[in-house]
């Protein structure tokens, strides 16, 4: 009876599944200034790029957008931004393995399951205080599990999708208030003073 009092209390709090690994143990990341002649135009271009391939935006905004892709992508990303935009600045791709994680992660829920496990073995044979001992290990053991699933679950899906910063900048368009000509005569020229003097 305790038992199943027990099992039922872990049936009703909600442990994040561990999920196996689609992809490799790479969590890669992009940083890009861009220049482009539309801030507002290249962040939809983006974001659209992104969800056409089953990504989504973090932030976006005209300054710049953060967002998440499939990691395969990245070289397409690379080369769809190298062509939205007329210039790039401070590109930088960064690789991190994160393979060395995820197995300290499995092989620590595996323990704690196994812990747990042998906890409610016990259970039937234990009185009172011995239950009420039982059950704070089983809490503690739940909640530290659910807090490694959970991590297992980020730094998988830092493995599955990229993320990519992406900062604009645009030329000022306005015109020049001086534009020196290639022949030097032209530029002694004082063409104001001459539309003075030609004046009525």
């Amino acid at each position: 009876m305790k038992r199943s009092v027990v099992v039922l209390l872990l049936f009703m709090l909600v442990v994040i599944p561990v999920f196996a690994a689609k992809g490799g143990t790479l969590a890669r990341t992009l940083q890009a200034t861009l220049l482009v002649s539309d801030p507002e135009t290249a962040a939809d271009n983006i974001c659209a790029w992104a969800k056409e391939r089953g990504g989504y935006f973090l932030i976006r905004s005209t300054d710049w957008v953060e967002l998440r892709f499939p990691t395969d992508d990245i070289g397409n990303f690379r080369s769809f931004i190298e062509n939205l935009a007329e210039d790039i600045f401070n590109l930088s791709i960064e690789a991190f393995d994160v393979g060395e994680q995820i197995v300290y992660l499995e092989s620590g829920i595996r323990a704690r399951q196994e812990i747990l496990d042998k906890n409610l073995s016990y259970i039937d044979g234990a009185d009172i205080k011995g239950t009420l001992a039982i059950e704070k290990e089983v809490m503690r053991l739940l909640t530290e599990i659910e807090s490694m699933k959970s991590q297992l679950h980020n730094i998988r899906v830092d493995s599955e999708l990229a993320r990519a910063r992406i900062t604009f900048t645009f030329r000022d368009e306005t015109l020049p208030t001086d534009i020196p000509s290639s022949f030097d005569w032209i530029n002694r020229l004082d063409f104001y003073s001459f539309l003075r003097e030609a004046a009525p």
